[in-house]
């Protein structure tokens, strides 16, 4: 009971996802304390959201696409990542949109001549 307590520990203090369900599993077989389980229960609850944030944020950088970066920024913001976690994709946002604008411009001077 102690080992699957410490791992509890350990796992919730990592926040690792993979970690955080084999501890909840082994805690779960071992009897651990309620108040330890919902802890660690609550931290993985925590993360998945955080996880499944970042791999959106690594799928639109590489997608460049208008629609994903936003997408991803907002999944990001309400899974309470840090800013940095997602500059890049805010960066890559503005410069998406500087290029439409600018063909837009380059459009209407075609049309115009």
């Amino acid at each position: 009971r102690s080992e699957a307590e410490a791992a509890l520990r350990s796992a919730a203090e990592a926040r690792d996802i993979e970690l955080l369900k084999a501890a909840i599993e082994q805690g779960r077989d071992a009897g651990v304390d309620a108040a330890l389980m919902k802890q660690a229960q609550d931290v993985l609850d925590d993360e998945v959201p955080k996880q499944k944030a970042r791999e959106q944020l690594a799928a639109a950088c590489e997608a460049c696409t208008k629609a994903a970066l936003s997408e991803a920024i907002e999944a990001a913001k309400a899974a309470k990542l840090q800013d940095s976690e997602y500059q890049k994709a805010v960066e890559l946002l503005h410069q998406e949109e500087e290029k439409e604008r600018l063909l837009a411009a380059v459009q209407k001077c075609l049309e115009e001549s």
